[in-house]
């Protein structure tokens, strides 16, 4: 089928931007195009067409999702050949994965530390790691302290974590290293989410006995932060405030 020509067409990649950066971008051109239009419907009425493919943000959250799925129903002991077959999947998903920069830094990863794929819990950890590496750049952290203000009424808010306790049977042999304040054995899921609840960290496997401040504290995520290196956004100026503040 055909596509219908449209004034979004010729215009920056929405594979590698949000909806949002997206429209801003179209939108001048746009009210120029139908000025009536957009005298009618406000300045943010701009059309979507409903044959779009995902913008960024929704083809990122698709494919992690889609990723996760396929870990936690990969086989416990897969034969060499879908042990293959997971293997070239992830080295042609970062040759053909739309958004080219997330596509350069998923080739770069892999070249570091290719999959594992012995097994659907070594897989799951593997892609765990990987997720947890794809950290973002100043400008999604701007995009994601905008969406806290806008849909939360919560300024400089760059994620929101918390912990969870996963009950498990007791293993062998490991006395109270899993018995939590809950009085059930356990291990623990801390996640960091977005404003619209989507996963940016996530750890897990840490014993039931230990805090939230004790499994963050052995994080990735955690030592990056200390270190400097989450490439998080300059301090600047809150609301009805003069001085910056992180």
């Amino acid at each position: 089928m055909s596509r219908r020509p449209s004034p979004l067409d010729n215009e920056q990649c929405r594979q590698c931007s949000s909806f949002q950066d997206y429209m801003k971008s179209t939108k001048k051109k746009l009210k120029n195009e139908d000025s009536a239009n957009s005298a009618n419907h406000g300045d943010d009425a701009v059309p979507r067409r409903a044959d779009c493919p995902l913008d960024k943000d929704e083809l990122g959250h698709s494919t992690w999702g889609l990723l996760h799925t396929m870990a936690a129903t990969y086989p416990e002991k897969p034969t060499p050949e879908e042990q293959c077959d997971m293997k070239q999947f992830f080295t042609l998903l970062s040759r053909f994965y739309p958004c080219h920069f997330c596509a350069e830094d998923l080739r770069a990863e892999l070249k570091v530390d290719p999959p594992k794929t012995e097994s659907q819990e070594v897989l799951s950890q593997w892609l765990c790691r990987l997720h947890n590496k794809m950290l973002k750049n100043q400008e999604e952290w701007l995009q994601i302290a905008e969406g806290f203000e806008k849909r939360w009424n919560f300024p400089h808010c760059l994620g929101s974590i918390d912990g969870k306790h996963c009950i498990l049977q007791t293993p062998a042999n490991s006395g109270s290293d899993y018995f939590n304040y809950k009085s059930t054995f356990s291990i623990v899921l801390l996640a960091l989410v977005d404003y619209d609840y989507n996963f940016l960290f996530a750890d897990v496997g840490c014993q039931g006995r230990t805090s939230d401040g004790g499994v963050f504290a052995h994080t990735s995520f955690c030592k990056k932060l200390y270190a400097g290196t989450l490439k998080l956004p300059e301090e600047s100026i809150l609301p009805g405030r003069t001085e910056n503040v992180p």
